[in-house]
């Protein structure tokens, strides 16, 4: 056991790089098995990386503009509450840029940023668009903390944070201090989210009984309300509840929508 112990500090990012495409994001009890080993043992302050790690071993996120294409729910939103282009609008979690690239297309200007390099350089190279005001790699603690990048921009008339990238930030301190950023950026913008819910997600038989031997055997790593997807990384599960206590203190009235994915839109308090 004290192998797995030393797992994360010895390497395991690099193993994750190597065995998430062989393992796979589906529902057999290896994939699960791989997860909860995951959850117990790499340490909250390493986690960021495996989110990251999983995004880019994806090839579908590196899409090109012309094929670029907003969800329903999305297209849906945007169309209801967003003000029309050419608005200035900024999307965290861009990826390879789905989102910006139909965004440009119907006029607004863009400023994006996301966690991953490679994604944020294949959205640099295939979109040269003079709208794409700017794109960085950063995190949304970054943005938490101030980025001048993005504060030249502002201010903005409405943000996006990229489809479920809201269920990324995992420290509930980051959440509170980038929603009261977005409220500076953006002082009267509308905020699309997206998050995966706690209903959502269903651990069975088998997966609780190895998180149990997993606890026995002394691994102590397990975040509430945390989980790990091979193909989204470390996902934190959200109840509404949270979300409305998250608009509360932070500045914002938060409104809940319909659809396929659990979303919604902050609405800065007046």
């Amino acid at each position: 056991m004290g192998v797995f112990r030393d797992l994360s500090s010895k390497g395991i990012l690099k193993t994750v790089n190597r065995s998430l495409g062989k393992v796979g994001s589906g529902t057999s009890f290896l994939s699960q098995a791989w997860s909860e080993l995951l959850m117990a043992a790499v340490p909250a302050s390493e986690r960021q990386e495996f989110i990251t790690n999983s995004y880019q071993n994806q090839s579908w996120y590196f899409s090109n503009p012309e094929g670029a294409k907003l969800f329903d729910w999305e297209a849906n939103a945007i169309e209801e509450f967003f003000p029309t282009a050419p608005a200035k609008i900024l999307v965290g979690g861009c990826g390879g840029g789905r989102e910006a690239n139909v965004l440009i297309q119907k006029g607004y200007e863009v400023a994006a940023f996301d966690p991953c390099p490679s994604l944020v350089a294949h959205l640099k190279n295939i979109q040269k668009d003079p709208r794409l005001l700017t794109v960085a790699n950063a995190r949304y603690k970054n943005l938490a903390q101030g980025l001048d990048e993005f504060e030249k921009h502002a201010p903005y008339d409405a943000i996006i944070l990229g489809w479920l990238s809201m269920s990324h930030i995992l420290q509930k301190e980051v959440r509170v201090e980038l929603f009261k950023t977005l409220r500076k950026l953006a002082p009267d913008g509308p905020v699309l989210l997206s998050w995966v819910s706690k209903k959502s997600v269903k651990t069975n038989t088998k997966r609780k009984q190895l998180r149990l031997s997993l606890r026995k055997a002394g691994f102590s790593n397990y975040q509430q309300d945390e989980t790990f997807c091979n193909d989204k990384g470390f996902t934190h599960l959200y109840s509404t509840k949270e979300l409305f206590q998250l608009a509360e203190k932070s500045g914002y009235i938060f409104q809940v929508l319909k659809g396929s994915t659990p979303h919604g839109i902050m609405w800065p308090r007046k």
